[in-house]
């Protein structure tokens, strides 16, 4: 069974992974971490006991973790939005330029045609 604690690495990785910034959850896994060490060293500086200190740890890994579920899918979301926007851009951009392209063509072609209607047949003297 996994700990409070490796969930929340898990949860980091996976968050970091999509291209969220973790710098954050980061910081405060350290801040856990220190908790936990001290409460093994039984050497308090930031809390007042053994219990005191695993509580407040384990209650920080299980919001770390809950966080970096909600950056995962806020990063995933994004990259979607993302391609989507990006698709788009390509569809419509292939589409005006073919349209530019046809209707460039056709006046040419208009015009061409109206150039050889407007000549004058000359006799060749």
């Amino acid at each position: 069974m996994l700990t409070s604690e490796d969930s929340a690495i898990i949860a980091i990785h996976e968050a970091e992974a999509s291209g969220a910034d973790t710098s954050e959850l980061n910081m405060r896994f350290n801040n856990a971490v220190n908790l936990v060490e001290q409460a093994e060293a039984s050497h308090f500086y930031s809390c007042n006991s053994t219990n005191d200190c695993m509580n407040e740890a384990n209650e920080i890994f299980k919001s770390i973790t809950n966080e970096a579920n909600i950056l995962k899918d806020q990063a995933d979301m994004n990259s979607h939005t993302k391609m989507i926007t990006s698709v788009t851009v390509v569809v419509l951009s292939s589409l005006i330029v073919s349209f530019v392209a046809v209707y460039s063509y056709n006046r040419y072609k208009s015009f061409a045609l109206r150039r050889f209607l407007n000549m004058e047949i000359q006799a060749e003297r």
